[in-house]
């Protein structure tokens, strides 16, 4: 997954430090969790990820998060893989945006789905209306 250094506080770390492939412990803890609205049962939340930065052909420097093994895939390898999925990374961001995904109001399950569904006949009508007009 390419993500921003924003992403998280240990991503930026990262980013902005000379490694180019490092594992990294994220921990969350009460204030955490309030902060980034996250559930979780207990007081506190560990997890760890492998993060690779790639450089691109324009100079551009991509971090990317993964749970592939170090052993198995470089970090080259790990480049390499996520390219063959650009165009699905495409199609998932055009999604996101027919369908507004950051602005569903919902905290229900049932709700989140309703306003799903909605989103996206909304969005598919409108492509469809497009198609004819043009």
């Amino acid at each position: 997954m390419r993500v921003s250094t924003s992403f998280l506080r240990e991503v930026n770390d990262f980013g902005n430090g000379s490694l180019q492939d490092a594992l990294i412990h994220v921990n969350y803890d009460k204030r955490r969790k309030l902060q980034h609205r996250v559930d979780f049962e207990g007081e506190t939340y560990y997890f760890d990820l492998r993060l690779v930065k790639i450089e691109l052909s324009k100079g551009q420097v991509e971090v990317l998060i993964t749970n592939l093994p170090k052993e198995e895939f470089s970090r080259l390898d790990v480049g390499e893989l996520y390219g063959f999925r650009w165009c699905v990374e495409s199609a998932f961001l055009d999604l996101k945006y027919a369908v507004h995904v950051e602005e569903f109001v919902s905290r229900k399950e049932n709700s989140l789905k309703q306003e799903f569904f909605a989103s996206l006949i909304q969005a598919n009508l409108s492509m469809l209306f497009v198609d004819v007009a043009n």
